[in-house]
């Protein structure tokens, strides 16, 4: 089936993929086709992250999905991830995230 993403820095490819392959499966075929390399990349459906385990029948994706490439900072700053911030001195009223 055909699947058409879009990359973190604009355009859009299309890849065909298999509904037994897997989200890691597809992110591979992206990278190879010029996107960004996989290990550097999370997908989206419906502002919903992909699971690398998971295949394509069981995200539910069906032929001609459009799906979302974010880079990885990006992706956590989508899901609501606590973002580093600059800590300013004392006395600044600035607080600096910690990351547990």
């Amino acid at each position: 089936m055909l699947l058409y993403v879009d990359l973190p820095e604009g355009g859009r490819i299309t890849v065909e993929v298999l509904e037994s392959d897997t989200v890691a499966n597809l992110k591979e075929t992206i990278a190879f086709k010029g996107g960004p390399a996989a290990k550097d990349v999370d997908l989206f459906h419906n502002r919903q992250s992909l699971t690398d385990s998971r295949t394509i029948t069981q995200c539910g994706l069906r032929p001609e999905t459009r799906l979302a490439a974010r880079g990885k900072s990006t992706a956590a700053a989508q899901e609501g991830a606590p973002l580093l911030s600059g800590g300013g001195g004392s006395g600044s009223g600035r607080k600096c995230c910690t990351i547990l």
